[in-house]
């Protein structure tokens, strides 16, 4: 009977250090993985290959505007049929693309990089609150601020791309 205590003791023990282990090891690589992802990615493969680190931010820069104009084009086509359909006005339009111009402008992911977590979530919220706030004084669902599947949790993609 105290053999089968001391092995459960034991085994409890070792369980124990192992998930605290594993559990440790998750926190550590994810708070690795949530700084600097692609500058990261980018300084390894310039690295690896020899590439020259001007000419690849040149093109990483080419690529993100790109794919920036290419939403700015399918936000702008959807809002189309929204107006087409009556669910928003050609003024709520233009006033929705605007603001998007104006959040592109105003983003700034080196002020996001030096922020903890928490602070990073505040001030994200803190944004999000003054949209919802102009998305409300100028009639406008937030669905079409936001939507379209572009808002927060939608794109699981490459994020900063």
């Amino acid at each position: 009977m105290q053999k089968h205590k001391v092995l459960i003791s034991l085994l409890a023990l070792g369980s124990s250090i192992g998930l605290a282990g594993v559990f440790g090891l998750s926190a550590i690589s994810n708070a690795y993985a949530q700084t600097n992802k692609p500058d990261n990615l980018i300084q390894r493969l310039v690295e690896k290959f020899g590439l020259n680190q001007t000419e690849v931010d040149k093109i990483v820069e080419e690529f993100r505007t790109e794919k920036q104009k290419e939403m700015a084009s399918k936000i702008e086509e959807r809002l189309s049929e929204e107006v087409t359909k009556g669910n928003i006005t050609e003024a709520q339009k233009t006033a929705i693309i605007e603001k998007h111009k104006e959040m592109q402008t105003n983003r700034d992911g080196q002020e996001q990089k030096n922020l903890t977590p928490g602070e990073r979530k505040q001030n994200m919220d803190e944004k999000r609150l003054e949209l919802e706030t102009w998305a409300e004084e100028n009639g406008i669902d937030m669905k079409y601020v936001m939507g379209f599947g572009f808002g927060p949790g939608h794109n699981k993609g490459m994020r900063n791309f």
